[in-house]
């Protein structure tokens, strides 16, 4: 009998592609998002016609950005995207923006000019969006960045939350008991120096009569 061989296919990352290496969601005011994309080869890139798209958590797709032409991302290089509302864009000196947004539950996606999926990145509760590589479980917050692990200057598919942000540490108080005013035993040594203060006048009093 002649043995089957049955192969399981995954999708690849095409080769020689840009990936995404960091996202936010919302900085000091909602709509401060970026996406910061990266350049891994040891040659300039032509990212004319590139695309950034994202889905919400409901599987709603919309456009970030298509690259114009002649947009060039140097060897080993970065290119930044931000969200033009309030000029964020100009604040952090992004290379491309828009009005889009990004927000929790989201997930996006990098596609080249032939529709080629290259990287895509989710976070949060998001049943369908863009699960090609990455998938993370949490929401960034405020001023919190997904950014992409990197081990001996090689990125890796990991992502990780910067800062990270811990749980303030509940503070214990200590009660101290202070020997403080007690009313019944202030009543009860009031009580007996005055009745030795009386006692003492009454003796007093009767020395001078007897004298």
């Amino acid at each position: 009998m002649a043995k089957r061989l049955i192969l399981i296919l995954f999708p690849l990352p095409v080769l020689g592609s840009l990936i995404i290496t960091e996202v936010q969601i919302e900085g000091d005011l909602a709509d401060n998002d970026y996406i910061k994309i990266h350049n891994p080869l040891d040659y300039d890139l032509d990212a004319s016609g590139y695309r950034l798209r994202k889905k919400t958590s409901t599987g709603s797709e919309s456009s970030i950005r298509v690259f114009p032409k002649e947009t060039i991302v140097p060897a080993k290089d970065y290119l930044l995207w931000a969200n033009s509302k309030q000029d964020f864009h100009l604040k952090i000196g992004a290379d491309l923006w828009s009005t889009a947004y990004l927000a929790k539950n989201n997930s996006i996606a990098l596609f080249d000019p032939e529709k080629n999926l290259l990287d895509s990145l989710s976070w949060g509760q998001s049943e369908k969006g863009f699960f090609f590589k990455n998938n993370f479980e949490d929401n960034p917050q405020a001023n919190q960045a997904l950014k992409r692990k990197k081990e001996n200057s090689e990125y890796q598919n990991d992502f990780y939350l910067y800062p990270e942000i811990k749980e303030k540490e509940s503070i214990v108080t200590e009660t101290i008991e202070i020997d403080a005013f007690k009313p019944e035993i202030e009543k009860k040594h009031f009580l007996r120096a005055l009745l030795l203060s009386l006692a003492s006048g009454f003796f007093v009093l009767g020395l001078k009569k007897i004298t």
